[in-house]
């Protein structure tokens, strides 16, 4: 019995570890994808980076492939995902304590400072239409 359980331990170790491979590659896919082909391109990739770390329940891929979404999205100007991904990339990086979690929350503070700025201007826009 003892034998069999060690059997399935090591078969469940290689497991996690083929998979965990498989969460990196699928990282580094992406961010060449977002590099070569455009951030559009790579969502998709960092979609698929995302279930693959949450499988293997790797919270620092899940992180990088949330900040590889909100950096993705960003660009692609649907800022309200951007922040979402990016807010729950940086609470995972600072729950695992990593070291990525200072630059993550700096570009996240940029994006929300971005974001009450172009709120305001709306809103300034707004007053001076109805104004008029």
């Amino acid at each position: 019995m003892e034998a069999h359980a060690t059997s399935a331990d090591s078969a469940r170790r290689a497991f996690v570890s083929a998979a965990g491979t498989d969460v990196k590659i699928q990282g580094s896919i992406s961010a060449l994808t977002a590099e070569t082909s455009g951030p559009r391109e790579a969502l998709a990739q960092y979609r698929q980076a995302l279930h693959l770390a949450h499988q293997v329940h790797s919270p620092l891929d899940e992180a990088r492939a949330l900040e590889g979404i909100a950096r993705c999205a960003a660009h692609a100007g649907d800022r309200k995902a951007a922040l979402a991904a990016l807010r729950e990339a940086v609470a995972l990086y600072q729950r695992i304590g990593a070291a990525t979690a200072g630059t993550a929350a700096a570009y996240l503070a940029a994006l929300e400072a971005e974001d009450r700025n172009s709120d305001a201007f709306r809103t300034l826009a707004d007053v001076m239409i109805h104004q008029n």
